[in-house]
């Protein structure tokens, strides 16, 4: 084994080998303190969800719904053992998170005898300060989600869901997992203010990265939205301009500990020399703590009432208001929840205007170069100081020219700063004068110049054998026509993607619209009455299910849309490469069939074959006297599969029979490739359809025996393979 692990790789291992055992050594002598903390965080977990957590979520949930829509909100179990088993799952993760912390500290000094110990170079109370800003900053993330965020969004969800004629009866466990991963990315989401300082302060990602790739951060805050929230546009936009807000604070408080590193001095020229950062900070936390602490207690010894009584009828009618802010009563409502609630909201109206005023001062004045930049010409010398000055490198004057030397020599001069003039005009002069001095002459030149040819040709050569003379069956000649092709489609891109987001947007509204309800209506309206019970419903198990069956179902339809156009305008750069032959017209036909194939299968499929197929299962729930739920997801797919499927399945061996017109593959070579279509059929069978391998089977069986029906057609036509034999054309 010694010839597979390297020296390295070995040391790695048995160094992680002893922190574990010094680890589990510590577990072994502190066991009981660790159990007793998983134990406790499990049991208060446990029964805080069952006792109050369950409700308080639900309240969450339909806090800013109709009572309509609230009414028809459920959340329900589907399994005996779901509520419970969740709980525990959900204690134990609890308990597991509390008691790691507790078992790491305990094995400290085993940790540090071995040196696995991280040296932090920071004083307890800034220890201190950081883990509770982290941990306020997580709460204040999770605060607006439950506050703000969640509510309105189940109310756009559970309203959208009733729109299309379909019930929002959310699944315990879909529900609370949805729950939770938006809370941990809200909470996640908030630590970018200290993610971003503590790189920046630490000099692990500069200042000027964070200022530079800022259309970077809002693309990944917007791809970041699109995977941790509904795909829609209005809660997209809920969670991704609160993050951009907090970017640009977090800017500018990167910038602020970028120059009390860079500077060393809080009252530096870039933070503003009358009044030091620290001077600030105090009394903007002193103005935030008094209207904390203040309103609420104005709340809670009936400020409102004396205002309404005493003080509102004294004011001119043009101001006087007109109906009391209900503070006294919300506060009567929810107790102690909403005296914190107005705290907050006075602690923030108060900060808001002084905050924002601060920061954008803060990102108005220039900041401080870094001692060893990476890029010497972005480097501004305006607000460096004279010691600041001598320990720059030299780069960065070799990177400057004259006039620009000469501007920061004439600034400095403004500012009363004559030393520091002088001083970037005699290290411009000194490092000009040795770059001229170590100038190579020019047969020197030559000869290097000579070198590198030879070198380069020498490595061409060495090359040609990867890139010249491709064998077509060989990967890398795969690879290369498939670009070839990709590149001779990169003008007409521009056209493709109109037209499929024209097809996405035109289907996406008509189903969001209340196309998905019409046709559930129409649909259900065309089954036998014997098997058409009132008490029928279509739910929604998942809060988003209904959101990302309607972008599906658009994003298939919009991709399929542009089959045709990728074949047409690909079709010369793959007849160059051989791989079709000269009748371009194929796929005209091709289009033309397939759309009057899936237009009649469509039509046979919903007025005959699907009512036949669902009627004959929901007969025999009916007859075993159960109520009929069926899940939108499951529901509608069985729809399309039976309707739009037909279509489908009637377009393969037409689509055999264009291709082998077309010249792109033989009758033996579609015989020949028979496995590789049926893996790649059921492949795409499991990626798009339910997850489950009855529907794999379901939809793949079919779609091999069509398959094979094109294969007996093109058998008949060809006489067994032996008339119209296909020959691909050589590459040249």
């Amino acid at each position: 084994m010694s010839g597979v692990v390297d020296q390295g790789t070995a040391e790695s291992i048995e160094s992680g080998r002893e922190s574990l055992g010094a680890i589990l050594s510590t577990a072994q002598q502190e066991l009981q303190k660790v159990f007793l903390v998983f134990v406790t965080g499990f049991l208060l977990t446990f029964y805080a969800l069952r006792i109050w957590v369950w409700d308080w979520l639900k309240a969450v949930t339909v806090s800013q719904m109709d009572p309509d829509i609230a009414e028809q909100t459920e959340i329900i179990v589907t399994t005996p053992f779901e509520v419970i088993l969740l709980q525990a799952k959900i204690g134990i993760m609890i308990g597991i998170l509390i008691s790691l912390p507790v078992l790491v500290y305990l094995s400290r000094r085993e940790l540090k005898e071995r040196g696995r110990w991280p040296e932090i170079g920071m004083s307890r109370g800034k220890q201190i300060t950081v883990g509770t800003l982290s941990v306020a900053l997580f709460v204040g993330g999770t605060v607006y989600a439950y506050e703000v965020f969640f509510p309105i969004m189940f109310d756009f969800l559970a309203s959208q869901a009733i729109g299309v004629g379909v019930a929002p009866t959310y699944g315990i466990v879909d529900w609370t997992e949805f729950l939770i991963l938006l809370t941990l990315s809200f909470g996640l989401a908030a630590q970018l203010p200290l993610m971003m300082t503590g790189l920046s302060y630490a000099g692990i990602v500069q200042y000027e990265t964070f200022r530079d790739k800022w259309k970077y951060a809002i693309i990944g805050i917007f791809c970041f939205g699109a995977l941790f929230s509904p795909p829609d546009p209005f809660t997209l936009m809920m969670w991704a301009v609160p993050l951009i807000a907090l970017y640009g604070i977090s800017l500018a408080l990167t910038k602020v500990a970028t120059n009390i590193r860079r500077a060393g001095d809080a009252k530096d020229v870039a933070l503003g020399p009358e009044a030091g950062l620290r001077r600030k900070l105090v009394a903007m936390f002193a103005l935030g703590v008094s209207a904390g602490l203040g309103v609420p207690a104005f709340v809670y010894y009936g400020g409102p009432t004396y205002l309404w009584t005493e003080v509102r009828p004294s004011l001119p009618a043009a101001i006087r208001p007109s109906e009391p802010l209900g503070l006294s009563a919300y506060v009567a409502a929810r107790g102690t929840i909403a005296l914190v609630e107005i705290g907050l909201v006075a602690v923030v109206a108060v900060l808001i205007v002084p905050g924002l005023l601060y920061l954008l001062d803060v990102l108005r004045r220039p900041v401080h170069p870094p001692l060893n930049p990476s890029d010497p010409t972005a480097v501004d010398l305006r607000p460096v100081s004279l010691e600041q000055l001598e320990a720059m490198p030299d780069d960065v004057f070799r990177a400057m020219d004259e006039e620009t030397a000469v501007e920061y020599a004439s600034d400095a001069i403004a500012a009363d700063e004559r030393a520091k003039a002088s001083r970037i005009l005699d290290r411009f002069d000194a490092v000009h004068e040795e770059a001229d001095e170590s100038e190579q002459p020019p047969d020197e030149d030559a000869e290097a110049q000579s070198t590198g040819e030879v070198v380069q040709d020498t490595a061409t050569g060495m090359m040609s054998a990867f890139t010249d003379e491709q064998d077509e069956d060989d990967i890398g000649g795969y690879i290369h026509d498939i670009r070839f092709i990709a590149d001779s489609l990169r003008s007409r891109m521009f056209h493709m993607f109109i037209v499929f987001a024209v097809v996405l947007a035109a289907v996406f509204t008509f189903l969001y619209q209340g196309g998905l309800g019409y046709i559930k209506d129409d649909f259900v309206g065309r089954m036998p009455a014997a098997v058409r019970p009132e008490e029928m419903t279509i739910i929604a198990l998942h809060p988003v299910e209904v959101l990302i069956f309607i972008v599906k179902v658009s994003t298939i339809l919009g991709a399929f849309t542009v089959v045709p156009m990728i074949l047409y305008y690909a079709w010369p750069s793959m007849q160059e490469l051989g791989w079709v032959g000269e009748r371009r017209d194929v796929i005209f036909k091709w289009t033309a069939g397939t759309v009057l194939a899936l237009i009649g299968g469509t039509v046979l499929g919903y007025f005959v074959i699907a009512p036949g197929i669902i009627s004959y299962l929901v007969y025999d729930a009916l007859q075993a006297g159960m109520i009929i739920s069926y899940r939108i997801n499951s529901f509608a797919w069985l729809i399309i599969f039976t309707t739009v499927g037909v279509g489908l399945l009637a377009i393969i061996p037409y689509t055999m029979w264009m291709l082998y017109l077309g010249g792109i593959a033989s009758y033996g070579a579609m015989r020949d490739r028979w496995r590789e279509v049926t893996i790649a059929a059921f492949v795409l069978a499991g990626m798009f359809t339910p997850a489950t391998v009855l529907t794999m089977f379901i939809v793949g069986i079919p779609v091999m025996i069509f398959y094979w029906v094109g294969l007996a057609g093109l058998w008949l036509a060809t006489l067994g393979g032996r008339r119209g034999r296909y020959v691909r054309p050589q590459t040249t």
